[in-house]
């Protein structure tokens, strides 16, 4: 999945998850209210309700703290079944309408846009009323069960179908967004080899027709101008070679932040005379594939700069961890950031941050003028992990 789909679905995903928590609290809620008002319960409802309660605390903590674990949605679901189910047998089966709680959970299946889910839990519907029931539905009162099991069996095809819905709708947008995303990497990728590689060849040949013209008539001045060519050639392949480094993570090592930034500073160092330094209090710092990708073109992006504009005599890679997040720091010596009308980082910088808040990181710039400039930035340590719904990759 690209950047940017797998945050949008997984806030999709908490969204939902806290309606859920918040509707369950408001339907135990009104269970209180209610029975305050009809009299006690029996004491299995209490004990049942209890239970309840420390379950709805549970699964909000998880919610809440946005860790919801793979299981999540499909086993709140199943806790639910079981609880209504139960419920529905201490509260007299079927002579009470507290099956319609059913309900609720068929379209908490429903929009996690995922039918076997969906088809799973009408199987469990219907099991659990059956349970619930059982004593009326092998009596005299066996047609009250199976219509109420009908309603619930059309409640379900209508949820399948809902869920089937979303499903392709979810799949469109997520094949939209890849185009738009491969696009926005063309036209980037483009405005650099154009600023770079374009002209740096462009000084080049200019350089060699000069030397051409020059050679039948001064040969020592057009002899003079080969080093200039042979570097400007040199600094081609050094742009192409960072833009490579930044397209696609480079052997075994791929997937750790200090390997990349290694890269990075060498490639850096390699091309100018900027000295490096990385900072980091562990050997290696694991990375998922989208966040690595990411890194890199921050890296490559701020690097940049620091070698076209900063005037730098040295630059400092920060890295560090917390929990599950990577921090990252770009620090050098130099003049700072360009301000007036021929600024041409800004646009730079502005995909540097897009891309770090596509993955839900975040990154700020400090450039006070001649003291150099300090980017900031943070990322998910495993991007990719944070995965969509079961079936959406």
């Amino acid at each position: 999945m690209t950047p940017g789909i797998t945050q949008g679905v997984t806030t999709i995903q908490e969204r939902r998850q806290r309606a859920a928590i918040l509707l369950f609290w408001i339907l135990l809620g009104c269970l209180a209210v209610w029975r305050g008002v009809r009299g006690p319960w029996p004491a299995p409802l209490y004990v049942l309700a209890a239970v309840g309660a420390a379950y709805m605390l549970v699964r909000t903590a998880l919610v809440m703290r946005k860790a919801l674990p793979a299981w999540g949605e499909p086993g709140f679901i199943a806790a639910d079944l079981v609880l209504t189910s139960v419920a529905v047998r201490l509260l007299s089966g079927v002579q009470t309408d507290f099956y319609l709680a059913y309900l609720l959970v068929l379209g908490e299946s429903a929009v996690t846009v995922q039918l076997p889910l969906v088809v799973a839990t009408g199987a469990g519907i219907a099991a659990g009323y059956v349970w619930a029931t059982w004593p009326a539905i092998a009596g005299a009162e066996w047609e009250v069960v199976v219509s109420r099991l009908f309603f619930l069996l059309l409640a379900g095809v209508g949820a399948a179908w809902a869920a089937t819905r979303e499903r392709a709708q979810r799949v469109e947008m997520e094949r939209l967004t890849h185009e738009l995303y491969l696009e926005e990497e063309r036209r980037r990728i483009a405005r650099e080899i154009h600023d770079g590689v374009g002209h740096v060849l462009a000084a080049g040949s200019q350089s060699l027709q000069l030397a051409e013209r020059l050679l039948p008539t001064d040969p020592g001045r057009a002899g003079a101008l080969l080093p200039e060519i042979r570097a400007l050639l040199g600094q081609g392949l050094d742009e192409i070679r960072l833009l490579v480094l930044g397209l696609r993570p480079g052997g075994p090592h791929s997937g750790d932040a200090v390997t990349a930034v290694r890269q990075h500073l060498d490639t850096l160092a390699a091309r100018t005379d900027v000295r490096t330094e990385i900072r980091c209090e562990e050997p290696a710092l694991p990375l998922g594939p989208e966040s690595e990708f990411a890194l890199r073109r921050i890296l490559q992006e701020a690097l940049t700069n620091v070698a076209r504009h900063a005037r730098a005599g040295s630059v400092t890679v920060t890295l560090s961890r917390t929990g599950s997040t990577i921090a990252c720091s770009v620090t050098d010596d130099g003049v700072g950031l360009p301000r007036g009308p021929e600024d041409k980082t800004g646009v730079g910088l502005q995909h540097m941050r897009e891309r770090a808040e596509e993955l839900g990181g975040t990154l700020n710039i400090d450039s006070p003028a001649g003291r150099g400039t300090t980017v900031r930035f943070t990322l998910p340590a495993n991007g990719a992990a944070r995965s969509a719904d079961a079936g959406h990759g």
